[in-house]
């Protein structure tokens, strides 16, 4: 006779399992924070990056706005 293939586990196993995925996402999550987000080096790229998206944003606006004008 065949067995379901969780049979065994029980309501309270996934309920642990659950929890202690939940506990090491936030002790990664902490240590991400401690070691990468709070350092100089990360905040001055991330300066960096956004002032390069807002120049290739503009530069996508004048572009697409030419264009428009040679085509009327």
């Amino acid at each position: 006779m065949a067995t379901p293939l969780f049979g065994g586990l029980k309501y309270s196993d996934s309920v642990t399992v659950v929890g202690i995925s939940l506990c090491i996402t936030v002790i990664y999550e902490a240590i991400s924070w401690l070691f990468i987000y709070r350092t100089a080096s990360y905040k001055s790229l991330k300066s960096s990056v956004d002032k390069s998206s807002k120049q290739l944003e503009q530069n996508t606006e004048s572009t697409t706005a030419s264009k428009a004008e040679r085509t009327e």
